[in-house]
C-alpha cells in the first residue's frame, strides 16, 4: 500500500490512514511503498503499528520478494 503523506489531507495516504485501512482488510502481511523522504524519516512502520498490530514491512527500490507456495490459490 502506498504511504507517501506525512499527515492527513493529502492526495496520498499517511501511516495512520494506512493502518486504519489495514484494520479493515486484515492482510497477512502489509507492504508499504512510495514513502517520500519525510515519511521515511518519521518511521512509518512504527506509526502504523501503533494502530494496526499485523506484520508491516517497508518496500525498497530493487527489492525482490517471494510470494511463497501458491498451491492454496
Amino acid at each position: 500500500m502506498e504511504c507517501a503523506a506525512i499527515q492527513r489531507g493529502s492526495n496520498h495516504l499517511n501511516p495512520e490512514e494506512v493502518a486504519e485501512l489495514a484494520l479493515i482488510c486484515r492482510p497477512k502481511k502489509l507492504l508499504i511503498n512510495h514513502c517520500y523522504p519525510e515519511v521515511a524519516a518519521s518511521d512509518p512502520v512504527t506509526r502504523i503499528n501503533t494502530i494496526y498490530d499485523g506484520e508491516v514491512m517497508r518496500a525498497f527500490d530493487g527489492q525482490i520478494l517471494s510470494l511463497g507456495d501458491r498451491s492454496d490459490a
